[in-house]
C-alpha cells in the first residue's frame, strides 16, 4: 500500500512555531463538522438513558425519545448547541494537545520525547480547566434541549431562568464537569501514550516510526475503553445537575425545586435507582460515540508526533 505524501505538511509545520496549531486545530473543525450531525443523536440516546435510568435498555430509550420528544426530531434536539461546542472545542483543543506537551517540555529545559509522560500529565490537567471553564454553559444549554419535556419554546424557557441567576445557572455541573475533565484528559493520555509504547515493544516498531493500521485502531480501542469506564460516574452525575429543570404548574412553566439539583442529591438520586450501577447506565452508547472521538485523536497524536518530530 503506497504511503501518503505528507512532505508538504511537514514543511509547512516546521515552517513557523504556530503551523502546528493552525493545521491542528483546522483538522480538528472539519472532523467535528463532518461527525457531529452523524453523533448527535448517540448524544442524545445517552443523555436521556442517564436520566431515565428506570428504562431497561437502550432500545426502550430509542422508543421513549421517539414516543415523547416528536419522532426522529427528538434525537435533533440540541444539535445547534452541539455543533458549537464541538467546532468550538476543536478550535482549541488539537492545538493545545499538539503544542502544550512541547510547550511545557521547553519551559522545562526537557526533550518532548524524553518526558512524554510528565508533559502529558501537565497538559491533561491545562485542558481540563481550561476546558470545563469555556464549555460549561454550552453543555448546560444542550444537555437542557436534550432533556427537554416540550417541544417549543425551549430556548426561550433556558434564557428566561438564567435571567436572574445566570453565573449559577450556566456554570450547573461545573464541579462534577471539571472532576470528569481533570480524569478524561489525565487517562486518555496517559492511557493513549501507555498502549501506543506497548504495541511499539510487541511488533518491534521503531520510536521514530508511525503506528498504523490495526494496530493504531486497537490502541484507539483499548484508550476509549480506559477512558470511559473512569468518567461515567462523573459524567452521570453532570447530566443529572444539567437536566431540564422547567415543568408546568397551574398552567404555567416554572423551574423546579433549586434543591433537587445538588451534587449530594445526584449520587443519592442515581443510587437509588439502580446502585452502582446506576453511575454507569449509557457505558454501551458512550463507549460508541468515545470510540469515534479517541480514535481521531489518537491517530491525530501519532500523525502530529511524527509530523512535528525535531519540529
Amino acid at each position: 500500500m503506497a504511503e501518503v505524501d505528507t512532505s508538504g505538511i511537514r514543511r509547512f509545520i516546521h515552517s513557523s512555531p504556530t503551523n502546528l496549531a493552525i493545521f491542528s486545530s483546522c483538522a480538528g473543525m472539519l472532523r467535528s463538522l463532518l461527525a457531529t450531525p452523524l453523533q448527535h443523536p448517540m448524544d442524545t440516546l445517552k443523555v436521556n438513558y442517564q436520566i431515565n435510568n428506570n428504562l431497561k435498555n437502550e432500545f426502550e430509550v430509542v422508543k421513549y425519545i421517539y414516543t415523547e420528544r416528536g419522532g426522529m426530531k427528538g434525537f435533533y434536539y440540541g444539535l445547534s448547541a452541539n455543533l458549537t461546542k464541538q467546532i468550538f472545542k476543536s478550535s482549541y483543543r488539537y492545538p493545545l494537545l499538539s503544542g502544550l506537551p512541547r510547550f511545557y517540555a521547553g519551559m522545562f529545559g526537557s526533550k518532548y520525547e524524553d518526558n512524554k509522560y510528565i508533559m502529558r500529565l501537565l497538559t491533561s490537567l491545562t485542558i481540563a480547566f481550561t476546558e470545563a471553564t469555556l464549555i460549561t454553559p454550552i453543555e448546560r444549554l444542550q444537555v437542557f434541549l436534550m432533556t427537554s419535556k416540550f417541544s417549543d419554546s425551549n430556548y426561550k424557557d433556558f434564557f428566561t431562568m438564567i435571567k436572574s441567576r445566570a453565573r449559577k445557572e450556566i456554570f450547573k455541573g461545573y464541579s462534577p464537569y471539571i472532576l470528569k475533565q481533570c480524569v478524561s484528559w489525565t487517562v486518555f493520555l496517559q492511557a493513549d501514550q501507555f498502549y501506543k509504547n506497548r504495541m511499539r515493544s510487541m511488533f518491534n516498531i521503531h520510536e521514530r516510526r508511525m503506528i498504523t493500521g490495526w494496530k493504531l485502531a486497537a490502541c484507539g480501542l483499548m484508550t476509549s475503553l480506559t477512558t470511559v469506564f473512569s468518567i461515567m460516574p462523573f459524567d452521570n452525575i453532570k447530566t443529572f445537575l444539567q437536566k431540564h429543570n422547567i415543568e408546568v404548574k397551574d398552567g404555567h412553566r416554572v423551574k423546579c425545586n433549586e434543591n433537587q439539583f445538588t451534587i449530594k442529591n445526584a449520587v443519592k438520586g442515581i443510587y437509588a435507582k439502580r446502585g452502582i450501577r446506576g453511575f454507569y447506565v449509557g457505558w454501551r452508547i458512550r463507549i460508541l460515540v468515545n470510540f469515534f472521538n479517541s480514535s481521531f485523536t489518537v491517530v491525530l497524536l501519532e500523525w502530529i508526533d511524527d509530523l512535528a518530530r525535531d519540529c
